[in-house]
């Protein structure tokens, strides 16, 4: 019987802290300046930097990853602001950028849906006017579905 009991307790143990690995993300540091050309109607128009910096969350079992912090488009100074934070819903091979001010969501000329690789480095995303800033040829072929 007291087997039994410990096993039981082991079998809590390990149940208890799988769900913690599982629900509690490992959050790490991020801090980057990464350039971007600025493209319109296919040609590239100029560039920009974009400053990121805040912290990526990181699951240990799940796929679900979130960004919370500044993303400053250099050339759209409304997203650089001291009082404007941004959050990124990453998924597959895009994400969800969201910015916040003040408590609540302005309507900014950047688009919410962005192509972003894991780490950050290789990103286009979509103005309202139609330009598209992009780190790389490739990510502005997935954005536009058009090759340079």
């Amino acid at each position: 019987m007291n087997r039994l009991k410990n096993a039981v307790k082991f079998v809590m143990v390990i149940l208890i802290l799988g769900a913690i690995l599982y629900n509690v993300p490992f959050n790490r540091k991020i801090e980057k300046t990464v350039s971007a050309v600025i493209y319109e109607d296919g040609k590239a128009v100029g560039e920009t930097a974009v400053y990121i910096k805040g912290e990526k969350s990181n699951y240990v079992f799940k796929n679900r990853e979130y960004f919370s912090g500044t993303f400053y488009v250099e050339c759209y100074e409304e997203s650089g602001r001291e009082d404007v934070s941004a959050e990124i819903a990453f998924y597959d091979d895009y994400g969800v950028l969201s910015y916040m001010q003040n408590g609540i969501f302005p309507d900014m000329e950047i688009e919410n849906f962005i192509y972003i690789n894991e780490e950050m480095t290789d990103f286009a995303f979509k103005f309202k006017d139609g330009r598209i800033g992009a780190t790389s040829e490739d990510m502005y072929e997935k954005m536009t579905g058009e090759r340079l």
